[in-house]
Parts: structure tokens; C-alpha cells; sequence
């Protein structure tokens, strides 16, 4: 399913408050039971395609409207710093970085940015907000495929009679790992089956059910079941929704709504307030070291 036109731009403003907080989004920050495989182990931020495009752009400036000098920097130092580069290091290339841009952040912000990145507070730099930097000051038409380095996952299933004791809380982490691997670039719509899915996730009918079920009270997915011959199963993150809305025009926006609601035959109204909800939800997420100092 598609709902997206090439006109679409992107409303920097309404991400002034994102959280690099990933703990406090719908998404898990790791996907439980999953392990990379030969091919792509190892792979750090620092090697992927997008890392380079943002160190060698230099027309990156300061602006309260804008996610600027000071976000791009943070997010290249925690690339650093789930890379594995000491802090001297990172401040030894990012000083560069610093020296080329068109405006230069001052010797103790460029540090206290470092420093901020180096607290051990984050993980790793979120491959949404690196969507949204890259788009803003590299193209605006940059892809999943362009940034990143695809990483192969592969599931090491328990056996049947361990997962049938697992946690309500289990199930719900594995679904929305589950989502999150097929939430690659704009479309955060899935069409499949029941049966594939629990194939996938080695879980059984009545469970997925009742996850399914638990996880839309939640307000984290929507879904919608059609039986019979060519029916199947319709799923999507609400988080992803979220994403997805901010490049779509605010004129488009009731259209886009319209589209969704029909989607999983929900109401139009209920759709709204489910994703407006999670949409303010992130939006509360705040950080409250560096971003809420000077986003620019």
C-alpha cells in the first residue's frame, strides 16, 4: 500500500522535541531473540554510507526552527561512540568536521557536545533521526538503502514448549520487533498472513490473537483481519504511522487519515485520536540535556 507523492516535504519543526531517548519509544531498542548473521556482523555506525555524507557536508548551520550544527555533531560523536573510537579520537576527527562547517560551534560546545554523547546515556545514534538530518541537509531524497548498511537477521526460536509459557510482555516485544524489521523506508504497511506470522515468530494461534488484541489496546499497532478466500492480515506500527505523517503535506494530512482508517476499517475519528495520541506522546519524550538547551 502507498500513500506517499514525490512533492512531499518535511516539517522539521514538529521534531523540535524527539527524544534520543529510544527506551521511551513504542519501538524496542533491541529485537529480543535476534541475532545478526555472517555477512553483516560487526558492522559499525561509523562504516555505513550515511555517517560519510554528513561529516563531509559543511553547509550545516545553527537554527532554532532547524535540527542543526549541534544535532548533527551529537549524532555523529554517538556514532562514534557505539562504534567503539575513544572520545579523544572522536573529538580528533569531529574537530575537522567542525573547522569545515560554514558555521563553526564555539571550542567548549563543540566539547560539551562530545562530552554529552560520550555520557553514557545513549546507545547509538536513531536511524530516524538520522533519516532526518540526512534528508535536511543532504537530499531530501536520500533512501533507507542509501544511508544504511542492511543487516540479516535471523531468529533462533525456543522450542515450541518454552514459547508456549512465554509472557504476554514477550509475544508483544516480538511483534513489534517483527514491525519494526519490515519498516525499511515510507510504507509502514504490512499485508500478510496469520499463518506466516506464526511461522516467523514460532508463536502460537491463540497467542498471537491475544497479543494482536492487547498491543491495539495499547494504541500501538492497528490491524484488520479478513477471512475467507484472498483475506489474510493488515498490520502497522501506529509509531511508524507517526513517522510517516510528519513528510506529508499539512493539506494532505486529512486525506492520508482517510486512507488509513479505511485501510484497517477502523472509524475515522478513532484513527485520529489513536495517532494523534502517540504522536504527542513522543513529542512529551523530551531530552533534557542538549536539545532543550540549543537544538541548533
Amino acid at each position: 500500500i502507498e500513500f506517499f507523492h514525490a512533492d512531499y516535504t518535511y516539517s522539521f519543526q514538529e521534531w523540535l522535541d524527539w527524544s534520543m531517548k529510544q527506551s521511551d519509544l513504542p519501538f524496542p531498542s533491541k529485537k529480543p531473540n535476534l541475532t545478526v548473521i555472517s555477512g553483516s556482523e560487526g558492522v559499525r555506525q561509523v562504516d555505513e554510507p550515511w555517517y560519510g555524507l554528513l561529516l563531509r557536508e559543511a553547509n550545516i548551520r545553527g537554527a532554532k526552527a532547524l535540527m542543526g550544527r549541534n544535532n548533527v555533531l551529537f549524532t555523529l560523536a554517538l556514532a562514534n561512540f557505539s562504534s567503539g573510537v575513544s572520545q579523544s579520537d572522536c573529538e580528533a576527527v569531529l574537530a575537522d568536521f567542525n573547522e569545515h562547517l560554514a558555521e563553526q560551534l564555539s571550542q567548549d560546545e563543540f566539547l560539551k557536545v562530545i562530552r554529552s554523547a560520550y555520557s553514557g546515556k545513549y546507545e547509538a545514534a536513531s536511524r530516524d533521526y538520522i533519516k532526518l538530518l540526512c534528508k535536511a541537509w543532504v537530499n531530501e531524497n536520500l533512501r533507507d538503502s542509501d544511508l544504511f548498511i542492511k543487516q540479516r537477521w535471523y531468529k533462533f526460536k525456543k522450542k515450541r514448549a518454552s514459547r508456549k509459557n512465554s509472557h504476554l510482555h514477550e509475544w508483544k516485544a516480538d511483534i513489534m520487533a517483527y514491525l519494526e524489521g519490515y519498516f525499511q523506508s515510507e510504507d509502514p504497511f504490512i499485508q500478510t498472513t496469520k499463518k506466516a506470522i506464526r511461522e516467523e515468530l514460532n508463536i502460537p494461534e491463540r497467542s498471537l490473537d491475544k497479543v494482536l488484541k492487547a498491543l491495539k489496546a495499547d494504541n500501538k499497532i492497528f490491524f484488520a483481519v479478513k477471512s475467507g478466500r484472498g483475506g489474510g492480515i493488515r498490520l502497522a506500527s501506529v509509531k511508524a504511522i507517526v513517522l510517516s505523517l510528519i513528510q506529508v503535506k499539512k493539506e494532505r494530512q486529512e486525506a492520508y487519515f482517510a486512507n488509513i482508517a479505511a485501510f484497517f476499517e477502523e472509524s475515522l475519528g478513532f484513527t485520529q485520536r489513536v495517532i494523534e495520541g502517540v504522536k504527542n506522546g513522543l513529542k512529551q519524550a523530551r531530552q533534557l540535556s542538549l536539545f532543550e538547551a540549543d537544538i541548533g
